[in-house]
């Protein structure tokens, strides 16, 4: 006859410990990986009231919608104007207004886009709506809502600053002589001589540095191309709003010095330079070169030819 073989109770606890230690790091596995869906579809969530938000401006002139109020619980819900009724429809959802009247108002754990699926009840509010607005942002309280200077993507750049001015979004007069050539040139076209509070001294210690003070101050700059393809954009979220306007070209001259005044300058390479550079070989350098960059857009261009 064959015996069969049980747990000892040694062997029956250790194998329960186990098993629950496995349940224990399957269960917080699972509960990391939730959470980490969560926290994606909740950032999806924002993308897409970005998304709205710029499809309102367009709309509306450059103007935000209402509600930047700092920490302040949600009271008023049927202003019209308030980012959670205005902006919803271009996401082919209701207004919370109209959600909170047909007593259908998101709440905790609801499958919205006013919930973010990561939120935690604190408090007892009134209304879950566990997105928000910026409190310097067209305050709920101000006299008029905040305008901004729509001109992302925009090719003309005396259009741009224009619009900057008529906005009084900030922007930076550059020290730089280049910079301050194309800037007046542009400020000329629109009609306009810039001057407010809007308006910011380059404080800048050096060029180098022209985009970080720009980025501290939330302003608008006119700059070169090659920093941009240098990776010299601050990591504050700066990002190219206008590009590809002739008139904001910036003409490289080549002199050749006085021997008289200068004698001891090379004048003969320097005279090579120049008629290489305006003659016909550099030229078609300059045009090769000009289509080979890696976003498309030449850092030169001929003397012969201007882009459209």
């Amino acid at each position: 006859m064959k015996r069969l073989r049980g747990f000892s109770l040694v062997e029956l606890l250790a194998t329960v410990a186990i098993t629950g230690l496995l349940a224990t790091v399957v269960t917080a596995t699972a509960g990391r990986g939730i959470e980490a869906a969560n926290a994606a579809k909740c950032l999806g969530q924002l993308r897409q009231w970005g998304s709205a938000l710029q499809n309102y401006v367009q709309d509306n002139g450059g103007f935000l919608p209402r509600r930047g109020q700092g920490v302040q619980p949600v009271w008023v819900v049927d202003r019209p104007e308030d980012w959670f009724n205005s902006l919803s429809p271009y996401l082919e959802v209701p207004p919370y207004s109209d959600l909170y009247a047909a007593n259908k108002a998101p709440g905790p754990g609801a499958r919205s886009i006013f919930v973010c699926p990561s939120a935690k009840v604190t408090n007892p509010y009134k209304h879950f709506i566990t997105y928000g607005m910026n409190m310097y942002l067209s305050r709920w309280d101000a006299a008029q809502a905040t305008r901004v200077a729509v001109i992302m993507g925009w090719k003309d750049g005396a259009a741009a600053l224009k619009r900057i001015a008529e906005t009084r979004r900030r922007f930076v007069d550059a020290k730089g002589a280049g910079k301050r050539i194309i800037a007046e040139k542009l400020w000329a076209k629109a009609g306009i001589r810039p001057t407010g509070d809007w308006l910011l001294a380059d404080q800048s210690s050096s060029p180098a540095e022209l985009l970080d003070f720009a980025e501290k101050n939330n302003a608008y700059v006119l700059t070169g191309r090659i920093p941009v393809l240098f990776g010299k954009l601050p990591k504050g979220g700066m990002t190219i709003a206008v590009q590809g306007d002739p008139d904001m070209q910036r003409p490289y001259v080549v002199i050749e010095a006085d021997p008289q005044k200068f004698p001891n300058t090379r004048t003969a390479p320097a005279r090579l330079l120049g008629e290489y550079l305006t003659g016909p070989q550099g030229q078609n350098f300059l045009r090769d070169f000009a289509g080979s960059q890696p976003d498309g857009i030449p850092l030169f261009f001929p003397i012969q030819s201007t882009p459209q």
